[in-house]
């Protein structure tokens, strides 16, 4: 099994302030319960809007728990199981930047249903099918839409 932190963590960075939306590795501050989640690491919204700094624990501790999310709901995907690692990163990635992954997976799942017949053409146009609808999603769509094309992290 492939641990895909280290992935998310390395396109992510980790910020101790918050810049734009973001702080930690990822999260999200304009997210809906965002305010609980900072009280569940004892800051506040309002203090991270306000310019505090989160310490490594409290950072570590926002992203355990929204890659254990992310990697659940894409885990929860019928073709996680049956793609390569790199599509299964892409899968996770969706999810933790907020993104509904279901009609990505739905292209994957055709293109390994096309691969099991031997339509390897068929199943190559998919992924390509797949790469073009992420390449509008997120400031890394180019990179996953890469991923999803070749089924490798190279």
């Amino acid at each position: 099994m492939t641990d895909f932190r280290k992935y998310l963590i390395g396109r992510e960075g980790r910020l101790t302030t918050r810049v734009g939306n973001r702080i930690g590795i990822g999260f999200d501050c304009t997210r809906k319960d965002a305010g609980k989640i900072f009280a569940q690491i004892g800051t506040t919204l309002a203090a991270v809007q306000s310019g505090a700094e989160l310490t490594d624990q409290q950072i570590d501790t926002l992203f355990a728990a929204d890659y254990a999310s992310a990697e659940k709901r894409a885990k929860s995907l019928p073709v996680y199981e049956k793609v390569r690692p790199a599509r299964q990163f892409v899968l996770i990635d969706l999810v933790f930047t907020g993104f509904d992954p279901s009609p990505i997976a739905a292209l994957l799942g055709q293109a390994v249903r096309a691969e099991t017949l031997g339509a390897t053409g068929k199943a190559a146009a998919l992924y390509a099918e797949a790469a073009r609808a992420v390449q509008s999603l997120g400031e890394r769509a180019a990179c996953n839409a890469e991923y999803l094309r070749t089924g490798t992290f190279e």
